[in-house]
């Protein structure tokens, strides 16, 4: 039945992902730490699921981040993409390609899964 048929699910080959860039939402504010660090600020809009309805309006999540997470979000400026970050955070830190690759990729989906951010595929 046509009705049941799955659809082919489009899997990114990992290039094209790298070259994603990375673009922070329109909710999340950064703040600037005294001690070099940084706070991410996300201000959760409600959809029409039942728990949000039961969440209070103008709910705002706040992330605080380590040196790691700070440099990264520092890097996301809507040009660069994911090789970019990975490049810089490599140099800056002296990691190899491959731990550096593996942090910041890592570190990038857990943004996207928690709604700060967006990898733009072009």
């Amino acid at each position: 039945m046509f009705l049941f048929k799955r659809r082919k699910e489009e899997r990114l080959d990992r290039r094209a992902s790298l070259a994603g860039v990375p673009i922070l939402h329109h909710n999340v504010s950064l703040i600037e730490q005294p001690d070099h660090l940084v706070t991410l600020k996300v201000k959760a809009e409600r959809t029409g699921s039942l728990f949000d309805r039961l969440r209070p309006p103008g709910m705002v999540k706040s992330y605080e981040l380590d040196e790691f997470g700070s440099f990264v979000v520092r890097q996301l400026d809507n040009r660069k993409s994911v090789l970019d970050v990975v490049r810089a955070f490599q140099q800056r830190f002296g990691l190899s390609a491959r731990e550096a690759e593996l942090g910041v990729v890592a570190f990038i989906k857990l943004l996207m899964q928690r709604q700060v951010l967006t990898v733009v595929i072009k």
